[in-house]
Protein backbone atom coordinates (compact mmCIF):
# COMPACT_ATOMS: atom_id res chain seq x y z
CA UNK A 1 0.00 0.00 0.00
CA UNK A 2 1.48 3.15 -0.81
CA UNK A 3 2.16 5.88 1.63
CA UNK A 4 -0.19 8.06 0.56
CA UNK A 5 -2.96 5.53 0.57
CA UNK A 6 -2.10 5.13 4.27
CA UNK A 7 -2.88 8.84 5.07
CA UNK A 8 -5.62 8.92 2.91
CA UNK A 9 -7.04 6.06 5.72
CA UNK A 10 -5.51 7.78 8.98
CA UNK A 11 -7.31 10.76 7.87
CA UNK A 12 -10.41 8.99 7.01
CA UNK A 13 -10.76 7.22 10.75
CA UNK A 14 -9.18 10.48 12.31
CA UNK A 15 -11.86 12.72 11.22
CA UNK A 16 -14.50 9.93 12.08
CA UNK A 17 -13.37 10.20 15.37
CA UNK A 18 -12.88 13.78 15.78
CA UNK A 19 -16.63 14.18 15.02
CA UNK A 20 -17.94 11.66 17.72
CA UNK A 21 -15.59 13.67 19.88
CA UNK A 22 -17.01 16.84 19.05
CA UNK A 23 -20.70 15.95 18.50
CA UNK A 24 -24.08 17.92 19.22
CA UNK A 25 -23.25 19.91 22.51
CA UNK A 26 -19.99 17.86 23.43
CA UNK A 27 -17.46 21.11 22.43
CA UNK A 28 -17.81 24.76 22.29
CA UNK A 29 -18.87 25.34 18.74
CA UNK A 30 -15.51 27.81 18.80
CA UNK A 31 -13.15 25.28 20.11
CA UNK A 32 -14.71 23.35 17.51
CA UNK A 33 -14.19 25.06 14.70
CA UNK A 34 -10.91 25.42 15.83
CA UNK A 35 -9.94 21.54 16.07
CA UNK A 36 -12.01 20.66 12.46
CA UNK A 37 -10.11 23.77 10.78
CA UNK A 38 -7.04 24.18 8.90
CA UNK A 39 -5.60 25.52 11.74
CA UNK A 40 -1.68 24.92 13.64
CA UNK A 41 -3.92 23.57 16.53
CA UNK A 42 -5.73 21.13 14.65
CA UNK A 43 -2.55 19.72 12.59
CA UNK A 44 -0.60 19.76 16.24
CA UNK A 45 -3.37 17.57 17.94
CA UNK A 46 -3.62 15.17 14.64
CA UNK A 47 -0.47 14.78 14.77
CA UNK A 48 -0.13 13.64 18.53
CA UNK A 49 -2.76 11.40 17.17
CA UNK A 50 -1.28 9.76 14.19
CA UNK A 51 1.97 8.98 16.46
CA UNK A 52 0.14 7.12 18.90
CA UNK A 53 -1.43 4.87 16.23
CA UNK A 54 2.11 4.45 14.73
CA UNK A 55 3.02 2.86 18.03
CA UNK A 56 0.26 0.87 18.49
CA UNK A 57 0.01 -0.90 15.01
CA UNK A 58 4.15 -1.34 15.70
CA UNK A 59 3.72 -2.80 18.98
CA UNK A 60 5.67 -0.10 20.80
CA UNK A 61 3.32 0.94 23.60
CA UNK A 62 3.21 0.61 27.13
CA UNK A 63 0.77 1.34 29.80
CA UNK A 64 1.11 5.14 29.83
CA UNK A 65 1.05 6.03 26.36
CA UNK A 66 -2.62 6.18 25.89
CA UNK A 67 -2.82 8.85 29.20
CA UNK A 68 0.26 10.98 28.05
CA UNK A 69 -1.10 11.05 24.69
CA UNK A 70 -4.09 12.47 25.89
CA UNK A 71 -2.55 14.64 28.21
CA UNK A 72 -0.50 15.62 24.92
CA UNK A 73 -4.16 16.50 23.18
CA UNK A 74 -5.77 18.49 25.75
CA UNK A 75 -2.73 20.61 26.69
CA UNK A 76 -2.12 21.92 22.92
CA UNK A 77 -5.45 23.06 22.71
CA UNK A 78 -5.99 24.83 26.37
CA UNK A 79 -5.07 28.19 24.52
CA UNK A 80 -6.55 28.78 21.55
CA UNK A 81 -9.23 26.04 21.81
CA UNK A 82 -10.32 25.77 25.62
CA UNK A 83 -13.81 24.37 24.90
CA UNK A 84 -12.03 21.29 23.97
CA UNK A 85 -11.41 19.25 26.78
CA UNK A 86 -9.71 16.18 28.35
CA UNK A 87 -12.87 14.80 27.90
CA UNK A 88 -13.32 15.28 24.12
CA UNK A 89 -9.19 14.84 23.68
CA UNK A 90 -9.69 11.00 25.31
CA UNK A 91 -12.77 10.69 23.10
CA UNK A 92 -10.90 11.49 20.00
CA UNK A 93 -7.96 9.43 21.14
CA UNK A 94 -9.74 6.23 22.10
CA UNK A 95 -12.12 6.29 19.13
CA UNK A 96 -8.71 6.59 16.81
CA UNK A 97 -7.86 3.78 18.59
CA UNK A 98 -11.23 1.83 18.34
CA UNK A 99 -11.22 1.89 14.31
CA UNK A 100 -7.80 1.07 13.92
CA UNK A 101 -8.78 -2.55 16.53
CA UNK A 102 -11.07 -3.42 13.33
CA UNK A 103 -8.21 -4.10 11.75
CA UNK A 104 -8.35 -7.45 13.77
CA UNK A 105 -11.45 -9.09 12.31
CA UNK A 106 -8.73 -10.49 9.65
CA UNK A 107 -5.75 -10.44 11.53
CA UNK A 108 -6.28 -11.45 15.38
CA UNK A 109 -2.56 -11.83 15.69
CA UNK A 110 -2.74 -7.90 16.13
CA UNK A 111 -5.22 -7.82 19.07
CA UNK A 112 -1.72 -7.71 21.50
CA UNK A 113 -1.25 -4.40 19.99
CA UNK A 114 -4.28 -2.65 21.39
CA UNK A 115 -4.01 -4.65 24.83
CA UNK A 116 -2.82 -1.33 26.88
CA UNK A 117 -5.09 1.00 25.01
CA UNK A 118 -8.46 2.46 27.01
CA UNK A 119 -11.71 2.76 26.49
CA UNK A 120 -13.93 5.41 25.28
CA UNK A 121 -15.53 7.16 28.41
CA UNK A 122 -18.99 8.56 27.21
CA UNK A 123 -22.90 8.40 28.53
CA UNK A 124 -22.99 4.57 27.06
CA UNK A 125 -19.68 3.27 28.24
CA UNK A 126 -20.70 4.96 31.76
CA UNK A 127 -23.86 3.44 31.75
CA UNK A 128 -22.51 0.02 31.07
CA UNK A 129 -20.14 0.25 34.28
CA UNK A 130 -23.55 1.21 36.25
CA UNK A 131 -24.72 -1.90 35.23
CA UNK A 132 -22.16 -3.68 36.83
CA UNK A 133 -21.88 -1.68 39.96
CA UNK A 134 -23.32 -4.05 42.50
CA UNK A 135 -20.92 -6.62 41.17
CA UNK A 136 -18.26 -4.03 41.62
CA UNK A 137 -19.09 -3.53 44.85
CA UNK A 138 -18.54 -7.04 46.21
CA UNK A 139 -15.43 -7.20 44.53
CA UNK A 140 -13.94 -3.86 45.69
CA UNK A 141 -14.71 -5.16 49.23
CA UNK A 142 -12.63 -8.19 48.79
CA UNK A 143 -9.27 -5.96 47.16
CA UNK A 144 -6.71 -4.79 49.01
CA UNK A 145 -5.40 -2.72 46.12
CA UNK A 146 -5.22 0.72 47.01
CA UNK A 147 -7.00 2.40 43.93
CA UNK A 148 -9.94 0.83 44.80
CA UNK A 149 -9.78 1.51 48.79
CA UNK A 150 -12.41 4.86 48.28
CA UNK A 151 -14.67 3.42 45.73
CA UNK A 152 -17.91 6.03 45.59
CA UNK A 153 -18.88 5.12 42.39
CA UNK A 154 -21.62 7.34 41.97
CA UNK A 155 -19.43 10.19 42.77
CA UNK A 156 -16.45 9.42 41.16
CA UNK A 157 -18.43 9.43 37.94
CA UNK A 158 -21.50 11.40 37.19
CA UNK A 159 -20.29 14.07 35.54
CA UNK A 160 -20.42 14.44 31.48
CA UNK A 161 -17.73 13.00 30.22
CA UNK A 162 -17.10 15.75 28.20
CA UNK A 163 -16.69 18.50 30.89
CA UNK A 164 -13.82 16.34 32.16
CA UNK A 165 -10.73 18.65 32.86
CA UNK A 166 -7.66 18.46 33.19
CA UNK A 167 -7.26 18.86 37.12
CA UNK A 168 -5.95 15.91 38.65
CA UNK A 169 -9.04 15.55 40.26
CA UNK A 170 -11.00 15.38 36.95
CA UNK A 171 -8.11 12.83 35.49
CA UNK A 172 -8.35 10.71 38.45
CA UNK A 173 -12.34 9.77 37.80
CA UNK A 174 -10.69 8.71 34.35
CA UNK A 175 -8.21 6.68 35.06
CA UNK A 176 -10.67 5.12 37.91
CA UNK A 177 -13.23 4.76 35.06
CA UNK A 178 -10.52 2.72 33.52
CA UNK A 179 -9.56 0.70 35.85
CA UNK A 180 -13.36 -0.57 36.77
CA UNK A 181 -13.14 -1.43 32.83
CA UNK A 182 -10.92 -3.87 33.41
CA UNK A 183 -12.12 -5.33 36.74
CA UNK A 184 -15.19 -6.08 34.90
CA UNK A 185 -13.68 -8.19 32.42
CA UNK A 186 -12.89 -10.36 35.44
CA UNK A 187 -16.21 -10.51 36.72
CA UNK A 188 -17.52 -13.87 36.46
CA UNK A 189 -21.17 -12.93 35.08
CA UNK A 190 -18.74 -10.77 32.35
CA UNK A 191 -16.71 -13.83 32.16
CA UNK A 192 -19.44 -16.29 31.86
CA UNK A 193 -20.69 -14.31 28.52
CA UNK A 194 -17.88 -13.00 26.80
CA UNK A 195 -15.04 -14.83 27.81
CA UNK A 196 -11.52 -14.26 29.27
CA UNK A 197 -9.13 -12.04 27.99
CA UNK A 198 -10.82 -9.24 26.28
CA UNK A 199 -8.63 -6.22 26.91
CA UNK A 200 -10.17 -2.94 27.20
CA UNK A 201 -11.52 -1.80 23.95
CA UNK A 202 -12.85 -5.05 23.30
CA UNK A 203 -15.01 -4.45 26.29
CA UNK A 204 -16.21 -1.66 24.53
CA UNK A 205 -17.15 -3.44 21.22
CA UNK A 206 -19.18 -6.19 23.97
CA UNK A 207 -21.14 -3.75 25.68
CA UNK A 208 -21.91 -0.93 23.07
CA UNK A 209 -23.79 -1.98 20.09
CA UNK A 210 -25.54 0.40 17.70
CA UNK A 211 -26.45 2.37 20.48
CA UNK A 212 -28.09 -0.16 22.79
CA UNK A 213 -26.33 -1.50 25.73
CA UNK A 214 -26.02 -5.15 25.82
CA UNK A 215 -25.40 -6.46 29.74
Amino acid sequence: MSDSMKEKIFDFVYYEALKDATLRNTCESKSRDVVLGETKVAKQIKEEVYNYIKTILNNEMDEDTCIETIRKVAKKTKTDAPGFTFGNAQKLVNMTAKYFFILTYEQEKKRKNFRHCHCPMDESMIEAVKGYHEELKELVKEKDSQCFECFKYKKSIDKSWSTLTMSEEDQEKYLNFQKWIKEISRLDSFVKKYGKGNCSLEIDFLLWKGGQLWL
